[in-house]
Parts: C-alpha cells; sequence; structure tokens
C-alpha cells in the first residue's frame, strides 16, 4: 500500500517512511482528523510501554501454572478463586493488585474476535472482571484484616457445631462483609448444602449425561451470563461448560421448574466461588428451599406476587415517592423484573451483588424486598424531579445513575424492618385479590 502511494520502491526504516507519509498527508491537508499509520505506531509503542510497566506489578503475587482458566486447580476449585486468594495476601501487606497479564493469556487473544485491535491490553478487576478503563486496573482488593481472615475461617470450621444463637451473631458480622476469597464456604455454610450434598453429588453425573429439552435455549444464554467476567469469555471454555452442565442437569431433576434465563445468572456467580457441583447444590438448595422456584416456573407466579409485595413497601416507607410513580403510572413490573428474577446480577455491580448475596442466604427473600426499596430511597430525591421516561431511564440503568457505595446501599437496606407477620398480612392481601 505504502509502495502504491509513494510509487517507488521505499527506502529507510518503516518508521521514517510512514513519518514522510504522514507530513505529506497534512500538508496537503486531505484529511483535518487523519490519524496517520505513524501516529497509530506511536500510540500502540506508548500502550506497550504502560503495559510492560503493569507487568512490573506482578512481583506482588507470584502467578502460578496453577492459574489456568482452561483447567481446575489442584484444589478443585474455580481458577479464579485461586487468583482471589493470592490477590488477599497482597492486600494484606498494603500492595496493589496486577493485572492477570500472563493468566489471562488465552481469553485475551480469544477476544480478538470482538474486533477489539488491542485485544491483549485488556485487565481485570479483583473480581475477574473485564475493565475497559485503565484507570481502574491497579484498584487493590478491599482490604481485609488478618483477625477478620483467622475468624472466619475458625467460625467456618466450627460451623456444624455451633449453636443457633452463635449462627444468629454471625449473621451480625455478615453485615460487615466477608473475605472475599472465603465467601464461597460462607455461602455454602449459611445455605447449609451439607445435609443434601451427598445424594445431590452422587446424582449429579447422571443428570448431566441425560437429555434435556431446555438445551439449545441453555446454550443461547450462556454468553449472556456475566458476558464481561473472563471465566465466561470463552465458549469452549471451563466457565462455559461448568455453567452448562449445571443448569442442565437442574433442568432434568426439576421438570416442574425446568430452566429459566434468571437461573443462569445466579448459578454463574456461584461458579466464581465453588466448584460446578457445589454451583449445582446451591442452585437446587436456593430454589427449593428458599421458595424461589415460581420465580423461574412458566408464567412466573411468584413474580407477580413480589410486584405486589414491592408496591406495598413502597406504599409504606417512601410514600413521596410511590405517589409520584402512580401520578406518572410507573407500576413495579417495569423496572424490577431483572432485580428479583437474577438477585439483581443483571442490575448492579457486582461488588453490590455479593453483599447483596451474603445477605440472602443468611436471611432469604425477604432481604431483596428491602434492598429494592433501599435503591429507589438512595435515589428518590432525584427521581422525584423526573418525568416517566427520566425515571425509568435512571432505574434500568442503575450501573449509571446509583451515585451509593455498596456499603451505604446495604445500609440503607437494613434500616427497614421487614417481620415475617407483616409479609404475612401483605401476602393475604395479595391472594385476596
Amino acid at each position: 500500500f505504502i509502495v502504491a502511494m509513494l510509487g517507488a520502491q521505499p527506502k529507510g526504516s518503516l518508521e521514517e517512511l510512514l513519518l514522510t507519509d504522514d507530513i505529506s498527508f497534512r500538508r496537503k491537508g486531505r484529511m483535518e482528523d487523519y490519524e496517520s499509520p505513524f501516529a497509530k505506531i506511536t500510540k500502540l509503542r506508548h500502550q506497550k510501554s504502560l503495559l510492560e510497566q503493569r507487568r512490573e506489578f506482578s512481583g506482588c503475587v507470584p502467578l502460578s501454572p496453577i492459574l489456568d482458566l482452561d483447567n481446575a486447580s489442584t484444589k478443585d476449585e474455580n481458577p479464579v478463586l485461586r487468583y482471589k486468594e493470592l490477590t488477599t495476601v497482597a492486600s494484606f501487606e498494603g500492595k496493589q493488585i496486577p493485572p492477570l497479564a500472563e493468566l489471562l493469556k488465552s481469553r485475551v487473544h480469544s477476544s480478538a474476535s470482538s474486533g477489539s485491535p488491542l485485544a491483549p491490553d485488556i485487565f481485570v478487576d479483583q473480581y475477574g472482571f473485564i475493565v475497559e478503563s485503565s484507570d481502574v486496573i491497579h484498584q487493590a482488593a478491599p482490604v481485609q484484616s488478618k483477625s477478620d481472615h483467622q475468624k472466619w475461617t475458625q467460625m467456618l470450621a466450627q460451623w456444624d457445631t455451633l449453636s443457633q444463637d452463635r449462627k444468629q451473631k454471625i449473621k451480625q458480622r455478615l453485615r460487615k462483609s466477608v473475605p472475599n476469597h472465603l465467601r464461597g464456604n460462607v455461602w455454602k455454610a449459611f445455605a447449609d448444602v451439607s445435609k443434601i450434598k451427598p445424594k445431590l453429588m452422587e446424582e449429579y453425573p447422571e443428570l448431566c449425561a441425560k437429555e434435556s429439552s431446555f438445551s439449545s435455549q441453555i446454550h443461547l444464554d450462556l454468553s449472556r451470563s456475566l458476558p464481561k467476567h473472563v471465566l465466561f469469555q470463552d465458549s469452549d471454555g471451563k466457565g462455559q461448560k461448568s455453567l452448562f452442565n449445571a443448569l442442565k442437569a437442574y433442568s432434568v431433576l426439576d421438570t416442574n421448574v425446568g430452566y429459566c434465563q434468571g437461573m443462569g445468572f445466579i448459578c454463574a456467580v456461584f461458579l466464581l466461588y465453588m466448584s460446578e457441583k457445589d454451583a449445582f447444590v446451591m442452585l437446587y438448595r436456593i430454589i427449593k428451599d428458599y421458595e424461589m422456584a415460581g420465580l423461574f416456573q412458566p408464567g412466573f407466579p411468584l413474580l407477580f406476587k413480589c410486584f405486589f409485595v414491592h408496591e406495598s413497601l413502597l406504599e409504606t416507607w417512601l410514600p413521596r415517592l410511590s405517589t409520584h410513580f402512580k401520578t406518572l403510572e410507573i407500576q413495579a413490573n417495569m423496572y424490577s423484573f431483572g432485580w428479583y428474577t437474577t438477585l439483581f446480577v443483571n442490575s448492579l455491580e457486582f461488588p453490590y451483588i455479593v453483599r447483596i448475596f451474603d445477605l440472602f442466604l443468611a436471611d432469604g427473600m425477604n432481604v431483596l424486598f428491602r434492598v429494592a426499596i433501599a435503591i429507589l430511597k438512595v435515589m428518590q430525591k432525584e427521581l422525584l424531579k423526573c418525568d416517566f421516561d427520566g425515571t425509568l431511564l435512571r432505574i434500568k440503568n442503575l450501573s449509571k445513575y446509583l451515585t451509593a457505595t455498596p456499603d451505604e446501599l446495604i445500609a440503607c437496606a437494613l434500616e427497614f424492618t421487614l417481620s415475617d407477620k407483616r409479609m404475612h398480612k401483605i401476602s393475604k392481601e395479595y391472594n385476596a385479590q
């Protein structure tokens, strides 16, 4: 191309040639906003320099060959969880967390198909999500004290022998967050999966081997569940395969529920913190024992009840906003469908999601209503100024318009008290319609 432009055999280095070409274009004034090949090479070299500087941080956390996203670690854990364990060590020492440059090499190159010309220059946050801005690459994971780590480890080791009063006190500690690398074990403990795990584990291979009428739909939805997480980037990778197996197995096991897309979001979160089999058991546990089946069954029978409870609590706790919504004819089903069917996974950023999962697995469905109203409360001042379109725009784009931090949102949700007696009364009103 360059030879054709100059009409002669090129002499000198490619860089000199491109610089000559750049000057030629500028003198002729062909394109005011033209970015020449030389300028592009300069930019690429600058980005390469930044990348090499970032890689110098790799000394903070030694990366192990175990950290291969396509293979399980020696502990039979999700490989991203192993990375989180290493980042915890770094956070104790006050160090910044390095990018997973080498770890993500296979994933990074697969992203080239998405059209990114600089596929290798991809980084993740402390949870394993791809970040687009270099400004947030070196965010350190939330610092957990060594004493917190030791206390949670000790509590988990003694979990089966703890009294109910002691477990209730642990719930209070849970409200202050959990060491991220222990989250999977904490969730399994609160969900009490040990009681049903052996039986389901034994059945799991057989369930995976059976045919499911939902297989094709599950395949279609795999890339939509946490699409920005490195574990689910590759259609042939461990993440999507594990997610497919767990969802398919559940659809075979529970024919009354089968499969619904919201289940994929929830199961994907579990897979970030535990093995495929454990994620399957957790999915079973929350659908059966947290009484969530109605959110996923054909017709979504429980979902409409959630909308009713949501609007009843909104009227009680935020009367001004409730009146505003009624004036605008905005109903809960217009904006909160995904809140309840995915446990907010498709609506909030991940730091919020893990905190919601912490509380949900400890306290059940009531947490979802408190979080939903808390979101509206922290946005209330702005929402009261908005018309119909502006209101829905903001509520449906929480990642952009929700300004409260995860800690602030959870604190707001915990200010609301929702007793079993109150829930029974609202349920009775719903059934009387």
